[in-house]
């Protein structure tokens, strides 16, 4: 990722609204819904809107002020060139990762803690 904001990215949320967007333009309401439809988690608008935010600051997203009718406006976002840019190279770093991971949750692996050796008791010695 870029110097500018590589180190931003603390939240793998943020990776998540970059590939919407990536896919589409949409509104802060649609990306709710997408991200609750994808995850079956509740994201909210108050996780959601700061994010949006500090991926304008960056420079990764931009967005318009769309009317729909007479009184009724949106902000519409959409991604950057340098916001796929961004998402590319996250691919690359950890694209093996993701695919570890989709192995994981297509076979349904548990993943245990190792147990501890089971210890044996010695036979007594006569001295």
């Amino acid at each position: 990722m870029s110097k500018k904001g590589g180190s931003q990215l603390f939240n793998l949320n943020y990776l998540i609204v970059l590939w919407m967007l990536s896919k589409s333009p949409a509104h802060g309401y649609d990306i709710l819904m997408n991200f609750n439809k994808m995850f079956g988690k509740k994201f909210t608008s108050g996780a959601l809107y700061p994010m949006l935010y500090k991926l304008e600051k960056l420079n990764w997203i931009t967005s318009t002020v769309v009317s729909e009718g007479s009184r009724r406006t949106k902000r519409v976002y959409y991604i950057r060139e340098s916001g796929i840019e961004a998402l590319n190279e996250f691919a690359k770093k950890f694209g093996d990762f993701f695919d570890f991971m989709s192995k994981i949750k297509e076979t349904g692996l548990q993943i245990q803690p190792p147990q501890p050796p089971v210890q044996t008791q010695q036979p007594a010695t006569v001295a």
